[in-house]
């Protein structure tokens, strides 16, 4: 029973909901005491716990898991959604990428067009795999519509068999290896389906530490930081980027050795990048009396892209600690979230930008 409110007392469980919600919502605690989720891998029966040599196991409190196969190879990764809501975690698949495999797309017409309750039996020397075609295969949480059999070594299934929930039974021949089919209710043949392979993001790696020293990351906004023009007029990146292009934003500085070389080769660069809707923006991190060497030190270099110098606060909107290090780019998309990360400069940096122009060339060598 609710209880009565009398006075500025609260009725029922809101002084719990603004209490221990908030303590979750707003300050990061655990709901479940920061318990590691859990994956397990069926090994005939018998499941054994991977769940920290998969990298699964994070501490945030997740709710919600779909598995799909979200880049068309053959496997099914996994999204783990979780309750705070500002992480979400898409697991890839690395593992058997060697392994053959077949995919099945159901649509119904007695049975309705999703096909949920429907069976579809597969037949290998192996035996035979059956899969039911469910809604609500996770906890808010919705796997994978497409129905994708694991056939180890095979180079084709025997036949294909599908048990509609109307009561139909369809069975079809020889399905090979890699093949994505659908089968509609009622009709004779599978429809072969193409899928465009796609490219899941890989994990941070090598660039852990950069990342782990940047607020800024990866899949993030772009600051609206402080911007001064050579010209002196204020203004800040949300106020100059236009929706119609992207922006390669460098941050250096007139005492960065690295950034001697780097600048002449961006502005090299920039027309074609350009030409492709990027725009090349430097922002000077020099400080006090340091910023009025800029000008020079880009008519020196020979720059020609938009040059800003910026204010002291802006290190904090940027950097996660003390450390600050430069050269550093960003490449920002028109939405103005952040696509990549690259620190210092290196042909390997030079190169990957110049993919981006739609330069195939040698690099040329910087000012050293």
């Amino acid at each position: 029973m609710l209880a009565s409110s009398t006075g500025d007392e609260a009725a029922g469980n809101q002084d719990y909901q603004r209490g221990h919600m908030g303590k979750i919502f707003a300050e990061g605690f655990s709901f479940s005491g920061f318990e590691r989720d859990k994956l397990y891998l069926n090994q005939g029966g018998a499941y054994v716990d991977i769940s920290g040599l998969s990298g699964l196991d994070s501490v945030g409190d997740g709710r919600g898991a779909a598995w799909a196969d979200f880049d068309n190879d053959g496997d099914y990764d996994l999204l783990l959604t979780e309750l705070q809501g500002q992480v979400h975690h898409l697991y890839r698949n690395e593992v058997g990428q060697q392994r053959h495999w077949v995919r099945v797309l159901l649509e119904g017409r007695e049975s309705g067009p999703d096909a949920w309750g429907a069976e579809v039996r597969v037949k290998t020397s192996q035996g035979i795999a059956v899969k039911a075609k469910t809604g609500g295969s996770g906890f808010v949480s919705q796997g994978d519509p497409r129905l994708l059999f694991g056939l180890d070594s095979e180079e084709a299934v025997e036949w294909l068999e599908v048990r509609w929930p109307s009561g139909e039974r369809q069975r079809f021949g020889s399905v090979a290896a890699g093949a994505t089919v659908r089968v509609v209710e009622g009709e004779q043949s599978l429809q072969p389906v193409e899928l465009a392979a796609t490219s899941l993001p890989d994990p941070a790696g090598e660039d852990a530490e950069l990342l782990a020293a940047l607020v800024v990351q990866p899949r993030d906004e772009f600051p609206a930081i402080a911007l001064q023009g050579l010209d002196g007029e204020q203004t800040n990146f949300s106020a100059f980027r236009r929706a119609d292009r992207s922006y390669l934003i460098n941050l250096w500085a007139t005492h960065c050795g690295p950034c001697l070389r780097e600048m002449p080769e961006l502005a090299a660069l920039a027309p074609s990048l350009a030409a492709n809707g990027i725009e090349v923006v430097g922002i000077s991190l020099d400080m006090g009396a340091a910023k009025a060497k800029v000008p020079s030190f880009a008519r020196r270099l020979g720059v020609n892209y938009p040059l800003f110098t910026t204010e002291e606060h802006v290190f904090s909107q940027i950097f996660s600690g003390d450390q600050v290090f430069i050269p550093l780019s960003f490449f920002v998309d028109r939405e103005g979230m952040v696509k990549d990360v690259m620190a210092g400069w290196s042909e390997e940096t030079a190169a990957k930008i110049r993919t981006w122009s739609g330069d195939k060339s040698p690099l040329t060598k910087g000012t050293q």
